[in-house]
This record gives structure tokens, sequence and C-alpha cells, in this order.
């Protein structure tokens, strides 16, 4: 291809095969100069599209990757949420075992008590009955303030569990409220002897015979036979005088008196404390006695009642 150069024109020869004619193309400048600058136009425009597409590819790896960085911290927050989870619910079942264990130990407890309940004497004495207390058990549905819980099987758990150590600590305490009573009241006999030679009431006085109030009873027995507390509680009376001779006077609760008499010795001081069955003093004949004897009183808000309605 050859260029021949006119004014204003540029003229291009287009030589095919030897047997074919030369042909000439004649191209104006101002065409040729407005295809030139089309095509570099069209090449920037190509540049810039380019570019504005790595741009916007790059924004997408870009907002892709944050996408993937927040949803992976997502990730590992609802790992983490779900560890804490875990762990709670770990300690609460640790928890709770260490409650069932302790709830064991309280039942265990409580039929201790029952038990001693049971094998304390008390007659005449009235005391509420246990025998038909029960306990709820941990797989019980829960109800807490008239409503019942179901969200949360663990959580009812953990409920019920606190509610059982509440009702044994209540009915611990209860127990031993009704254990202190019975050992508080006087329910045996103080002497290993059960003859009774004069009895609670009006008698005939052994030494004047007038008709006169006996304020306890008269039980016979030999000189120096040990004579038993019938109650715990604590000595608030060891004395000697001409009617009552040697004697103890044990104060128990609720304002309940025991009196012992005629002893030929008083084994205990003023201002111990007794337990039920403990021994106090000595069978004897001392003060107004006609022979080897105890007269034995109860006093309830210091007025005299029969003994016998305490003994078994």
């Amino acid at each position: 291809m050859k260029r021949k150069r006119s004014k204003g024109t540029f003229t291009f020869m287009l030589v095919p095969n030897a047997d074919k004619e030369v042909r000439q193309v004649s191209i104006h400048s101002l065409l040729l100069y407005s295809m030139f600058v089309i095509l570099v136009i069209f090449i920037c425009i190509m540049v810039i599209w380019q570019i504005q597409q790595k741009k916007d590819m790059n924004a997408q790896i870009v907002q892709l990757n944050q996408d993937v960085k927040s949803q992976t911290e997502q990730y590992f927050n609802t790992v983490e949420m779900k560890n804490e989870e875990i762990e709670q619910l770990q300690n609460k079942i640790n928890f709770l075992s260490n409650q069932t264990t302790e709830i064991e130990q309280e039942i265990e407890e409580i039929k201790a008590l029952k038990r001693q309940l049971e094998q304390s004497p008390t007659s005449g004495i009235e005391l509420q009955s246990y025998k038909d207390t029960a306990t709820p058990n941990l797989m019980d549905i829960v109800t807490y303030e008239g409503e019942i819980i179901q969200s949360d099987p663990i959580e009812s758990i953990l409920l019920s569990a606190q509610q059982m150590e509440a009702i044994s600590d209540e009915v611990k305490a209860q127990l031993k409220e009704q254990i202190e009573k019975v050992e508080s009241a006087p329910s045996i006999w103080p002497t290993s002897t059960k003859s009774i030679t004069s009895n609670f009431g009006m008698r005939s006085d052994p030494f004047t015979g007038a008709y006169v109030m006996h304020n306890g009873i008269d039980i016979d027995g030999v000189t120096n036979d040990p004579i038993y507390a019938t109650a715990k509680g604590t000595i608030t009376a060891v004395g000697n005088d001409n009617s009552r001779g040697k004697y103890v006077i044990i104060t128990h609760n609720e304002d309940i008196k025991t009196v012992y008499m005629h002893l030929n010795e008083a084994v205990v001081e003023q201002g111990s404390t007794v337990t039920k069955g403990q021994m106090i003093g000595k069978m004897g004949s001392t003060g107004r006695s006609t022979g080897s004897h105890l007269h034995y009183e109860i006093q309830i808000h210091n007025k005299a009642v029969n003994p016998l309605l305490y003994l078994p």
C-alpha cells in the first residue's frame, strides 16, 4: 500500500495481485482526523470503563470481605454466647447436684428427728403429728405464687430445690421445736419404782389428820434410791427446810416447774442445766416426812397439777 499525499486529502493505493488493477482511495484529512479522535476517545472510554469496573470489583471485594468478617464475628460471638450458656447450664447442673445432695441429707435429718420425736415419751402431752408430712419430688411441676412455671425446666428444678430446702428447714424447725417441747415436758417417772403411797388431791394430813390439799404424789422407795429429772431444764432452787426437807426445783419451758422433796441428798447445783433422765438427787426422809419416799410435784404457771397426767 502506497500513500500519495494531495492537498487536504490522503490517497491510499490498494495493490492486489499482479493480475488485477491497482485501486486508489482518497480520504479527506478532516475525516481521517475525526476518525482518529473518535478512536482515541473510544480507547479512553474503554480504559475509563475498565478502571471503573476494576474499582467496582474492588469495592465489591472489600464489601464481601467486610460481610465475611462481620459474619465471622457474629459466628464467633454466637459460639461464645453458646459456650457461656453451656457453662451457665453446667454451673446450674452442678449447683442442682449439690442441692440434691444437701436435700437428701436434709431428708435424712428430718427422718432422724421424726424417729427421735416418735421415740420420746409423750404421755399427757399434745403434740402436732408430722407422720404425714410430705416432701415435694424434684420432678414435680413447680408452682410459684399461683403460677405454673414451664418455660425453663432447669430453672423450675432449681426453684423446686430451693422450695424443698425452705420446706425442709421449716419442717426441721417445727420438729426441733416439738422435740424441745417433749424434752422440756415432764413425761418420765422420777424414780425407778412406780409405787405411789399418796395421790394428788385432797387427803388426810399424816401428822394432823386435817383434810388438806396434797399438791403432788408420794412415791415409795429405799433411802438413796436415785431421783431423776423428768424433763430438760434449769435448776432454779436447791434447798432445805423443815417442811420440804432437802429439795430441788427445776424450771422447764413454758413456765413449767417440777419439785422433788424429802431428798436425802441433792447432787446438782442451782443454776446448772439438766437433761431428761439425769440424776439430781437421792431419795430420803428429810423434812416433814413419815418415811423414805419422794414427794413429786408439777407446777404450770405456779399452779400445781396432777403429775399422773404426765407420767407414762
